[in-house]
């Protein structure tokens, strides 16, 4: 959620792997601040990998497969709550290019022993609506293209069961359910578990709702598994 252009002020949380292909965790205090984590390493390979970032008004920390991140900043005083969608791009022109799958969003830090316990669950078993640390969990999205929960070519279901379903528009693929976007179906073996979505790095995006809100005290943490094929990729708005 980071719509920082033309001035809008509208800056809360994003994560990308960069140009320089270090990730980066941007968390802002007041919508217009731009407090980045850096991670020390980079990140180049093309395989699927769990990426985590949390953030609160204490600790900054992000996850690469289940392990803490050497990096540094992105400190902040509270988390600002803005009104723009999460989406796959960031400044209107650069856009994930890759897959992604399995996105969780919780309206709390997650500690590392629950990080690591979701990364270890999510390595071979499908998340249900039942699984361990629901807490604070405001969205999930398996990104299968399931009919059966009412997903099409340009709608994307929230399993969190909070409502903040999103659009898929651009050219995304996603597939095995139903149609994917543009009639395009990505391979089941192409997820990270069951089917994913691919985006082209052009047009393709997804937006979710706006009506994701997160307690500015307790703080957040944003979960995807990627298959990145390029860097400036990113989970922000």
């Amino acid at each position: 959620k980071w719509n920082g252009d033309g001035g809008s002020g509208q800056q809360s949380y994003g994560i990308q792997i960069h140009t320089d292909n270090k990730i980066y965790f941007s968390l802002s205090s007041t919508g217009s601040d731009n407090n980045v984590w850096t991670s020390n390493n980079t990140y180049t390979d093309t395989n699927w990998h769990h990426l985590v970032g949390v953030g609160n008004t204490t600790n900054v920390t992000v996850y690469w497969d289940g392990v803490a991140a050497a990096g540094s900043g992105g400190s902040i005083s509270t988390l600002f709550s803005s009104n723009s969608p999460l989406t796959t791009e960031y400044g209107g022109s650069n856009l994930f290019n890759g897959s992604i799958d399995e996105v969780l969003i919780y309206n709390r830090s997650l500690s590392a022993s629950e990080i690591a316990s979701l990364y270890n669950m999510q390595k071979t078993a499908y998340l249900t609506n039942n699984f361990a640390n629901v807490t604070g969990l405001v969205g999930l999205y398996h990104l299968n293209n399931d009919s059966a929960y009412g997903e099409n070519d340009t709608r994307v279901y929230d399993f969190s069961r909070m409502g903040n379903n999103g659009s898929a528009t651009g050219g995304v693929s996603g597939g095995g359910y139903g149609s994917g976007v543009d009639g395009t179906l990505t391979n089941l073996s192409l997820g990270k578990l069951r089917n994913a979505y691919s985006f082209d790095g052009i047009s393709a995006r997804i937006n979710l709702s706006n009506g994701i809100t997160l307690n500015t005290s307790a703080g957040m943490t944003l979960m995807a598994w990627i298959n990145a094929t390029a860097n400036q990729n990113s989970l922000k708005a």
